[in-house]
């Protein structure tokens, strides 16, 4: 009588084991496959690095910057991120220097020019 309850008992263990094991792959392929950054928190981390380098918010070329950033974040590459803030920023100077006015077609013209000839590609 007794092997028999005991033979029930370690049925009962091994099932509990397996269903540990399979918790803790479920658990494992989860995190394996999540994200790096979550969406909201790159936009954050993309939306102060635009900021940090003289991106101003509602100008003609934050979002871009935002757009482009918030990607590098996400594939976990931020310093591509300050890059694309960094042409950005050097891409509206340049436009500015030209004589161009902001908010004009003229201007958006410039920007997307200068931006693809820094290697910033749209």
């Amino acid at each position: 009588m007794q092997l028999i309850a005991g033979a029930g008992c370690d049925d009962q263990q091994s099932g509990a084991r397996g269903d540990y094991a399979g918790s803790v792959l479920i658990l494992g392929a989860f995190v394996a496959f999540r994200p790096p950054v979550p969406p909201v928190s790159a936009q954050s981390h993309a939306q102060r690095i635009c900021r940090e380098h003289g991106v101003i918010p509602r100008s003609e070329v934050y979002e871009d910057c935002l757009v482009h950033a918030t990607r590098a974040v996400e594939w976990g590459e931020p310093m591509l991120a300050r890059d694309v803030a960094r042409l950005t920023v050097d891409a509206q100077e340049v436009c500015a220097r030209n004589g161009l006015a902001p908010q004009t077609p003229d201007f958006c013209a410039c920007i997307d020019r200068e931006t693809q000839l820094r290697g910033f590609l749209r």
